[in-house]
């Protein structure tokens, strides 16, 4: 223990010498700590933490690449034909998003929007909290006017009151992923 004692006086005594290299030492220590600590929650994130769907190690996504080399989405029609074609996924859902408008109220609303295919919301395991998510065959053509909220937009633009003319059909907690 003496020992110890004796370096780190020894150590102090240096550092306060030059103060040129206490600064370098203490900067390398301090970018050191924090780009361990920037990619340690990085990949804490996103590799080592679970997704938040019950079997999420069964949730696939699929891209096409066409052949200039970028990635981009499924068209409609590939997503049908592999839907029809489909023996190996228990469900497949679609999803497209963007920026959608909603009207009718004082003023318009910019909000994020997202189109998705009947069976989206049983794959991640999302249940409405008031109303229901989409049935079957309500993302069929003519039948594409049925819409899921979010617990914000309904409390928002809706009032919030689920007895009231202008409540939603449905709307849930956990946003688009």
């Amino acid at each position: 223990m003496n020992g110890l004692l004796k370096d780190l006086q020894y150590a102090y005594r240096t550092l306060i010498k030059s103060p040129g290299f206490t600064l370098v030492c203490l900067l390398t220590l301090a970018v050191g700590i924090g780009a361990n600590t920037a990619i340690f929650s990085f990949v804490d994130s996103v590799l080592l933490k679970p997704l938040p769907y019950a079997d999420a190690d069964r949730i696939v996504r699929v891209l096409e690449k066409p052949p200039l080399g970028a990635r981009n989405g499924i068209s409609t029609l590939n997503y049908l034909d592999w839907q029809r074609a489909n023996t190996v996924f228990d469900h497949m859902a679609a999803q497209a998003g963007g920026p959608v408008t909603l009207t009718g109220f004082a003023e318009p609303v910019q909000l994020r929007g997202g189109r998705v295919s009947a069976h989206y919301f049983e794959i991640f395991g999302i249940q409405a909290t008031l109303g229901r998510t989409f049935a079957a065959g309500e993302d069929e053509i003519g039948k594409e006017h049925v819409a899921v909220l979010s617990h914000v937009l309904w409390s928002t633009q809706f009032g919030g009151d689920p007895n009231g003319s202008a409540g939603p059909s449905a709307w849930t907690e956990n946003p688009i992923p």
